[in-house]
């Protein structure tokens, strides 16, 4: 399993970085799902040799502002272009879904509007599920600008649209198992939990529960024991006892490898400057959090202006890491004022002092202050990378 980042940047895209963008791939399964869909991303995707668009089977918005979510009617648009024929509005028969979308409410009203204005036909089915806010997950006096309803007599369901749910939030706050039917092939087995974020808007999380990987039948072994090919090698797969014809039993503990590959939890989180429900999701359902990518717009030094301004620093991040016994830490969202810490800087001045690299030839902040803020932290004791556009971190099984 790999991240693949589209987009780092928080505000606005630049030359330098993109608006947040991030794919979540599964090389066995081929599953590519998006986190995430600022302006540009479907340039960036494009770009990546190891992203296709047309793959994109689930996209999962964290909130309405715009350097997470203009890019998506754009990126729905190209996603078109790799369907041949276009959908016949008058067939009875409604095909399920190609992209399902998950966000907050009026990510169906914008995507409904923003298509319909633009006359685009979209040459394939896709659906908005909205997750439902209770005022309590909302930010204090927050009140959106607009209207997140949609009035049906003015703005009908486009021919491309299936009109998606709303996800109420369980009594506990948190949206479980936020798939209609997890156990759909295309779900590929994950539960997806989400949880509110504080920040200036209503912001969600994720977290992703990987289904534990089966013990391996050890063929060889099973041979040996006389069992031939065939139906009863399935059956030992499966966990169960076979009987041979001699009337010999081989049970399947004999002859299945039992190392056990847990399956990887994964947090992926919008912006935010308390993310303190996915700690008490992740105590409520008793599990840890291998890997989190989560925002670190600002460095330590910059706390008030932070969370004044709904975002983290590296600080907050890593206490939170620590206390989920996190194996992986990955810092994304970092403000224009940070410049990227060059490959020639870090290989030309690698016997300097990490202060030095906190600046660079200009005298300008560099990434690299926020990362050493990050390794401050004794509490944690996990890896922390910075995310970069068009990085690839590899997610390693979990035992």
């Amino acid at each position: 399993m790999e991240l693949h980042f589209l987009g780092t940047a928080s505000g606005f895209p630049s030359p330098r970085r993109g608006a947040s963008g991030l794919v979540l791939k599964n090389q066995l399964n081929g599953t590519q799902w998006l986190f995430d869909c600022g302006e540009g991303t479907q340039i960036a995707a494009q770009k990546s040799d190891k992203i296709k668009v047309g793959k994109l089977t689930k996209i999962f918005i964290s909130h309405t502002h715009g350097d997470h979510m203009y890019g998506l009617p754009g990126l729905l648009c190209t996603v078109s272009q790799k369907f041949s024929t276009l959908l016949n509005p008058d067939e009875d028969d409604e095909p399920a879904a190609n992209v399902e979308i998950y966000g907050p409410e009026g990510l169906r009203r914008f995507l409904r509007i923003a298509l319909g204005m633009s006359q685009s036909r979209l040459k394939f089915k896709y659906t908005v599920h909205e997750l439902i806010f209770t005022a309590d997950k909302k930010p204090p006096k927050f009140k959106c600008m607009c209207s997140t309803k949609l009035d049906p007599t003015v703005d009908p369901p486009l021919p491309c649209e299936i009109v998606g749910r709303d996800i109420v939030v369980s009594e506990d706050g948190f949206w479980h198992s936020i798939f209609e039917d997890p156990s759909h092939p295309d779900n590929h087995g994950y539960k997806v939990y989400a949880y509110a974020l504080k920040h200036t808007i209503p912001c969600l999380g994720w977290l992703f529960i990987e289904p534990d990987k089966p013990p391996k039948l050890n063929i060889e072994k099973a041979l040996n024991f006389g069992v031939p090919k065939g139906p009863l090698l399935a059956e030992l797969k499966k966990g169960g006892d076979v009987t041979l014809e001699n009337g010999k039993v081989v049970k399947s503990q004999d002859v299945l490898d039992v190392t056990n590959i847990r399956g990887r939890r994964i947090a992926i989180l919008g912006d935010t400057y308390d993310s303190e429900e996915l700690l008490k999701l992740a105590r409520k359902l008793d599990t840890i959090v291998d890997v989190i990518v989560h925002e670190a717009t600002f460095e330590d030094e910059l706390a008030e202006e932070a969370v004044s301004k709904g975002h983290s620093t590296p600080k907050y991040v890593t206490n939170l890491a620590a206390k989920l016994d996190t194996r992986l830490l990955v810092l994304t969202h970092f403000s224009h004022r940070y410049q990227p810490i060059e490959e020639t800087g870090q290989s030309l001045f690698q016997s300097m002092p990490q202060s030095f690299l906190a600046v660079d030839e200009q005298g300008r902040p560099t990434l690299q202050i926020l990362l050493n803020d990050a390794k401050k932290n004794q509490e944690f004791r996990g890896e922390v990378k910075l995310a970069d556009d068009f990085a690839v971190i590899h997610i390693p099984n979990m035992t």
